[in-house]
């Protein structure tokens, strides 16, 4: 479903999420955290206890701990805001 959006910005940019393009992911003078290696919807829900199992066929829905991940970006913030002052 996301093939035509695919497609199109892959004409300017191969790095993308179908989306949008790297450089407009990008928030001037702001910092790279990183990136989760999964689909936007495994990152962002909890996939495994959805009652509805039929979306689980298609998406890539690794193991990736959503409290660990928004902890780690908690704790980079806190230290790079008391580094800054």
């Amino acid at each position: 479903m996301l093939l035509e959006s695919w497609k199109l910005l892959s004409v300017y940019d191969s790095k993308h999420d179908s989306q949008l393009t790297r450089q407009d992911a990008i928030v001037p003078g702001s910092k790279y955290l990183g990136a989760a290696r999964a689909d936007h919807l495994a990152v962002g829900l909890p996939l495994d206890k959805m009652a509805d199992k039929s979306l689980l066929s298609f998406l890539d829905h690794g193991k990736h701990s959503r409290a660990a991940l928004l902890e780690s970006v908690v704790r980079y913030v806190v230290q790079d805001l008391e580094t800054a002052e």
